[in-house]
């Protein structure tokens, strides 16, 4: 199962959905992903009913995490555009245009992003497989020196693409690798002026997520569960970074995507937008599109 992360904000769906036992994960298999008027109905009752459950602090944020994830099962394989945005403190820009795509698989997920531009890093690709039940494994392919490069563990908390996007945020962790614990509820004010009333759960990692985060702080928008912000606190136990993300839409009758995300570092100022368009699910990828041929392959 994926946990609250960025990749998890981009890849899958923390949204009402049909609860999907039994559907079968990858391999091309055909998902059905429009709703009937009674699935509408159920999801609809199951949402406006559901509480956090549980007698303890930890009990209550992993009963968030797991009804999030129940509700994200299910959308097979999707892919998008992306455009990145890097803003360093004095202003100055660059500019990436990227396509990523992901496919839920038996054992975890699978996800690969590709550069598209500027020309000079044009064929620049990520490849991330992640595991239910072991290390997770990332490869990024450099097409000017035709190399791919396996990321080690230690090495993931570099930036992706000179972004405050490290590699490990775009990693979906297997939720079974951390510990969380649900602090209560508060309201998180959106660029827009809106006001969002969440639960706040805090996100720490066993060893075995071999993170470079301490911890993560989460606000996780009451009614559908959406992941609105995350801050980000290093070994040190440090604030490092904020995510926001906002401008939810709802697609196929089902999934919630932030049309934007935004990371700011709030030690340097730096600021990274992703702002995505041309959603598409049910494609029919299979685990073969997401394999080491496909990184060097990737256009």
């Amino acid at each position: 199962m994926r946990s609250l992360t960025v990749a998890v904000v981009l890849f899958t769906s923390l949204v009402p959905v049909v609860w999907a036992q039994g559907m079968q994960h990858g391999l091309g298999q055909e998902k059905k992903l429009e709703l009937t008027e009674g699935e509408q109905q159920k999801i609809a009752e199951h949402i406006e009913n559901w509480r956090p459950q549980g007698e303890t602090p930890e009990a209550k944020g992993q009963s968030i995490v797991d009804e999030a994830e129940r509700r994200g099962e299910g959308y097979g394989d999707m892919s998008a555009e992306l455009e990145m945005i890097i803003r360093n403190a004095r202003g100055a820009e660059a500019r990436r245009e990227l396509e990523v795509r992901s496919l839920e698989t038996e054992d975890g997920a699978r996800s690969l992003t590709v550069v598209q531009a500027p020309k000079d890093v044009r064929g620049t690709a990520l490849l991330t497989h992640t595991y239910d039940q072991k290390d997770d494994e990332q490869w990024v392919y450099f097409p000017a020196v035709k190399r791919v490069k396996r990321i080690a563990a230690r090495g993931k908390s570099g930036p992706f693409m000179g972004s405050e996007f490290s590699y490990e945020d775009f990693s979906a962790q297997s939720s079974e690798k951390y510990n969380y614990r649900y602090l209560g509820e508060d309201t998180v004010t959106m660029e827009s002026g809106e006001s969002i009333d969440c639960y706040q759960v805090e996100r720490i990692p066993k060893p075995e997520a071999e993170s470079s985060y301490s911890r993560h702080m989460s606000w996780v928008e009451k009614k559908n569960l959406w992941l609105v912000r995350v801050e980000f606190y290093d070994q040190n136990d440090d604030h490092l970074k904020t995510l926001q993300a906002g401008n939810f839409e709802l697609y196929k009758d089902r999934y919630w995507r932030p049309r934007e995300l935004v990371m700011t570092n709030v030690r340097t100022r730096g600021v990274s937008i992703l702002r995505w368009s041309n959603l598409q699910f049910g494609q029919g990828m299979s685990e073969r599109d997401f394999d080491i041929d496909s990184l060097k392959a990737a256009r």
